[in-house]
């Protein structure tokens, strides 16, 4: 079955120019390849956090991004704004600040089963996003708004993020919605099913897995997909997201699905942000929603082969070639 982008959106996202909000981190990866973090001789460093690797994700696919977010006035600050610059992302929306706010840590193990991954986020930088960086942007210029549902889980972040959709409703620029359900992030899950809840039923294309769209179902008692599905009937465009059994876009009554593809298992994450970038570049290029799909499940794919997560986002010519020497697979059981 074929679904067709509605025309606003197709028109809009051609423009292919975006603006992302949330977090922006650095990564450490125990070194040699495989290493428990207990073993490891060295550390391997990379740019991390959803928001700015679906930033970098839609660079290094020729798009032209930009990220909102705050980072610590300090070396591990400095850091991440050197390689969002190196990837060419646009940080004219973000700020330093100094005290105790710093930017996340991950330390993650590049291990295809089970690996331990420690995040530090105590007082983080990037949940002190506040107004004043929204109020002087000018939504006209974008083609979409991308939030991260991370940005939501505290204040001042998450009314930062709520203004960031009404200055992007008043200039008709589409909200893409990445779940980014992360339960260490949240007190309370049931505020988290709440606040992202609320953005999801703003948003103009919302893309999540199964657990995320299950915690937006906890407020209304929902499953995760009776949720996905409502969303869909209100005229959203609904990504669901199913691992090693594909995905499915939902919109009003209609329903396309694709299966995954087989890699070699790296590391289970980065694959969301990936398939991210991967979809909505696909959409700018002015490839069908199947086909689209398809760019973002090639591109998440290709990531959780390789170290890292911001240094391992592929570029065209790397989904191209990848699509052309692989195959859909069909896992389901």
């Amino acid at each position: 079955m074929t679904i067709n982008l509605p025309s606003f959106l197709k028109h809009r996202i051609s423009g292919g120019k975006f603006i992302v909000i949330g977090r922006a981190g650095m990564d450490l990866y125990p070194s040699p390849i495989g290493s428990s973090t207990s073993k490891a001789k060295s550390f391997e460093s990379d740019l991390g956090g959803s928001a700015a690797n679906i930033a970098v994700s839609l660079s290094k696919l020729g798009c032209k991004s930009s990220l909102i977010s705050s980072f610590s006035d300090d070396g591990v600050g400095d850091f991440i704004k050197a390689k969002l610059n190196l990837y060419n992302v646009n940080t004219k929306f973000c700020n330093s600040i100094s005290g105790v706010y710093k930017n996340s840590l991950a330390i993650a193990e590049t291990k295809p089963e089970n690996p331990k991954v420690a995040i530090y986020r105590n007082n983080a930088s990037d949940l002190q996003i506040k107004n004043d960086l929204i109020e002087n942007i000018d939504f006209s210029l974008f083609s979409g708004l991308i939030i991260t549902g991370t940005a939501l889980s505290s204040e001042p972040s998450r009314s930062s993020t709520h203004l960031s959709i009404e200055s992007a409703k008043k200039s008709k620029c589409p909200i893409i919605l990445d779940l980014d359900f992360r339960q260490d992030a949240w007190e309370d899950v049931n505020k988290a099913s709440l606040e992202i809840g609320k953005v999801a039923k703003n948003s103009d294309i919302c893309i999540g897995n199964d657990e995320e769209f299950n915690v937006l179902g906890l407020h209304n008692q929902y499953t995760g997909k009776e949720f996905a599905s409502n969303l869909s009937k209100n005229g959203k465009l609904v990504v669901y997201k199913k691992g090693s059994s594909g995905c499915e876009l939902m919109h009003l009554s209609s329903h396309v699905s694709i299966n995954a593809y087989k890699v070699n298992l790296l590391k289970p994450f980065g694959a969301g942000d990936a398939f991210m970038g991967g979809f909505i570049s696909g959409l700018k290029d002015g490839k069908d929603l199947k086909a689209s799909m398809i760019y973002g499940s090639a591109s998440a794919a290709i990531v959780v082969s390789k170290i890292g997560c911001a240094s391992a986002m592929p570029s065209n010519i790397e989904v191209d070639k990848f699509i052309k020497k692989n195959t859909l697979i069909n896992e389901r059981s």
